[in-house]
């Protein structure tokens, strides 16, 4: 999902346990802008019915970042390594969120696991 105008996501491919690819295509006019990817999987370990919420619910998680300056070429494909106790081949939901890069004292392609817990969410 991008909150960026002008940038699609095309498509994510799973790499490896921890590692994931997004494709990222720029629709606007001008200079590509800087963006960050937040990417986070989830993996429910509650026993019962999948596909149902409930209050007492719990999640594996992986978490992980990436960044991108401005100018880069579109299309362009950003690697995005996720960190956690569990693999990406077993996730139940992948969502990488693309916003644009506000601390420009950030170097190309930092990848991080700075997203907080949640309660009911371990990693």
């Amino acid at each position: 999902m991008s909150l960026v105008n002008g940038i699609k996501s095309t498509w994510l491919i799973i790499s490896s346990d921890n590692d994931l690819s997004l494709n990222l295509r720029y629709t606007g006019t001008g200079t590509t802008p800087a963006v960050s990817l937040y990417a986070t999987a989830l993996k429910n370990t509650t026993l019962g019915q999948q596909g149902t919420l409930s209050q007492n619910q719990s999640f594996q998680r992986l978490t992980g970042s990436n960044v991108t300056n401005a100018g880069w070429v579109s299309p362009l494909t950003v690697p995005i390594r996720l960190n956690g106790g569990m693999s990406l081949y077993d996730a139940d939901l992948i969502i990488v969120m693309i916003v644009p890069l506000n601390n420009s004292t950030t170097g190309s392609n930092a990848t991080t696991a700075t997203i907080p817990a949640s309660p009911g969410i371990t990693s």
